[in-house]
């Protein structure tokens, strides 16, 4: 016990068992590192009824966690630090994307545990890439447009073409819960970037996506271009996920000043049928 707290030396603590001793320290840590704890701090503070998370605690600090978002399919799974003997406790119901937050992965057996749910697919290496005020350097943001509840039909096509058809009803969903802006050519929207995670200290960009009959005209460095914009104003950072094989991206971010910081292991997972 210390000032009337009980002081945690080593404990696996799940979402049912937080408390101010938990959060002040899922807090400090998250103001220590927060790119590390960005999905965790937000989706704790804002998506608490779609999500679900354990920790592990060890002298007060976090040691691996597990943290299942399950705002929409494919759900979203973080894997951090020491989070073998967590996995077993989560509902893998739905198709989830995979994060390792590390270069090695998934050890052969982590595997075994979801391959005992479903099946297991390796989705390749990311790389996380961060800015901030000192190294931004814009590229025509004032050419991309807000993109807001009046633009859902537009939207609506460009999820079309990448292969995730939505309903109108979904369509202005995300547009009234993220920030999307877009880039329209011969009134057609032509590319789509948005922040789907913002907190006081960092954004997260994402869903940065050209069509491909407007390929090659600058339009997605636009879009990324003012997403980084309005995230370095509020923030001072933006961090984005991109693919490690995906050369002609990461020549965009880079030029938007854009850097590598750490690299991630990415899986997706499908559940068994029911029945």
């Amino acid at each position: 016990m210390k000032n009337g707290v009980a002081v945690l030396c080593s404990a696996k603590v799940s979402i049912y068992d937080i408390n101010y001793e938990i959060l002040s320290i899922i807090r400090k840590e998250y103001l220590r590192n927060p790119l590390l704890y960005a999905y965790v701090f937000y989706d704790i503070m804002y998506e608490l009824d779609r999500t679900y998370i354990v920790f592990k605690i060890k002298d007060r600090k976090i040691i691996g966690f597990a943290l299942l978002w399950k705002g929409m399919v494919p759900n979203g799974l973080h894997l951090y630090g020491d989070f073998e003997d967590l996995i077993g406790e989560l509902d893998l119901d739905k198709e989830t994307f995979i994060m390792v937050y590390s270069l090695e992965g998934l050890s052969r057996r982590s595997k075994e545990v979801f391959m005992r749910k479903g099946s297991l697919e390796n989705s390749g290496t990311y790389l996380d890439m961060v800015v901030d005020s000192e190294h931004f350097r814009p590229y025509y943001p004032e050419k991309a447009v807000r993109l807001r509840r009046e633009h859902a039909a537009e939207f609506m096509e460009v999820k079309k073409e990448q292969g995730r058809e939505i309903s109108v009803e979904e369509a202005l969903k995300r547009l009234s819960k993220y920030r999307y802006y877009g880039v329209f050519f011969e009134g057609k929207l032509a590319s789509i970037a948005c922040a789907y995670l913002i907190t006081p200290e960092v954004w997260i960009i994402g869903d940065v996506y050209t069509r491909e009959k407007f390929r090659g005209r600058g339009f997605g460095k636009i879009v990324a271009s003012a997403i980084t914009r309005d995230a370095i104003r509020c923030s001072g950072k933006a961090m984005l996920h991109v693919r490690e094989d995906s050369k002609p991206a990461i020549k965009v971010y880079t030029k938007l000043g854009y850097r590598a910081v750490s690299k991630r292991r990415w899986y997706y997972f499908k559940p068994k049928p029911m029945g």
